[in-house]
């Protein structure tokens, strides 16, 4: 702005000196009327010139100043949104990165439990036939465990029985069977006597 000034003021003395010049040197009025005359003629012309030029272009300028503040606005609002989006893209391959690293990880893993999975799949399998044996053994167990109580019970019953009937006495036991009828094995009433 400042160095348009200097122009102005340039141009301003260079006008006086030219005007000096020619109406001097050139058309030989030196008379100080018609210098002040002819210089008023070219400041007010000029100043004129100035005033209309400022204010035919006072709204171009305002108008263009406030383009570019909007555009200085416009333009540090869209730096960080690109800022923020750097962030976010960085978060985002961040995220990705640890993504991969798990899922390498779960198919280690995955190779890993994929024999122990198969092995422990074997022996469930194994121990559930263990089972049905087992469960079919308690059933027979039950089974003969049953039938030895009702065993036990008519035994009991029949013991019963016979503790309720007379009892023989072994002398006449022995009597009534000859020697010769028993086995050669029993002892004889004698020798148990």
């Amino acid at each position: 702005m400042k160095a348009v000034y200097a122009l102005i003021t340039g141009f301003l003395l260079l006008c006086v000196f030219f005007s000096q010049w020619y109406l001097c040197q050139v058309r030989h009025l030196c008379a100080l009327a018609a210098n002040l005359e002819v210089l008023g003629m070219i400041l007010l012309a000029f100043l004129i010139g100035i005033v209309g030029s400022w204010l035919m272009n006072e709204k171009t300028f305002l108008f263009l100043r406030e383009q570019m503040n909007g555009l200085r606005r416009e333009r540090h609002g869209l730096e960080s949104q690109v800022r923020l989006l750097e962030k976010e893209n960085q978060d985002a391959r961040r995220h990705v990165a640890e993504w991969q690293r798990e899922v390498s990880l779960l198919a280690q893993v995955k190779k890993v439990t994929e024999p122990l999975l198969s092995e422990a799949k074997r022996q469930v399998s194994t121990l559930e036939q263990e089972l049905q044996q087992v469960q079919r053994r308690y059933e027979n167990l039950k089974n003969e465990s049953d039938a030895i109580r009702t065993t036990a019970e008519k035994l009991k019953e029949e013991l019963a029985k016979q503790k309720a009937q007379p009892v023989i006495s072994p002398a006449i036991v022995t009597h009534s069977l000859p020697e010769k009828d028993r086995s050669r094995f029993t002892p004889s009433t004698t020798q148990t006597r």
